[in-house]
């Protein structure tokens, strides 16, 4: 005798089997990973690369380095946010030249910023850049009565 249960199971109305999960023996529902439901192929442009090669080349002192350093994910958002919203590509070679693409204009783009960045790492506080410069002032002498 059916159960409600099984009915529920048989009909997709059971709340413990949702109707697109895969139930026990069965095969798992295909996810399309092209068309309407993502939107196709996304560009993947690698920012790492020119970025550390620019740090490389960076001729300044230890803190500002490690300035330089820490503000990689701020400068990838800030360049980010600038480039047009893409819909995605048919194919993986158009992504990929796509994503060639951006990281040519992420590196034009750190060779542009030299100037603003130095102007934005001393415009901090020292203690916000990472120095310590009170540790190399001499001690305060006071007078003794």
């Amino acid at each position: 005798m059916p159960t409600a249960g099984s009915f529920g199971r048989f009909y997709g109305t059971d709340p413990h089997y949702p109707s697109g999960e895969a139930r026990f023996g069965e095969e798992p529902p295909t996810i399309p990973v092209v068309g309407d439901v993502w939107g196709g192929y996304q560009p993947r442009p690698r920012y790492e690369p020119a970025y550390w090669e620019r740090w490389r080349g960076l001729e300044a002192a230890p803190p500002r380095k490690d300035w330089f350093e820490s503000m990689f994910g701020t400068m990838v958002r800030r360049f980010e946010a600038q480039l047009p919203t893409e819909k995605g590509y048919e194919t993986r070679e158009k992504a990929a030249e796509r994503a060639e693409e951006i990281e040519s204009m992420w590196a034009k783009r750190l060779e542009e910023q030299k100037g603003a960045m130095r102007e934005e790492f001393w415009s901090y506080k020292p203690t916000q850049r990472g120095e310590r410069p009170t540790i190399f002032q001499p001690r305060v002498k006071t007078v003794a009565f």
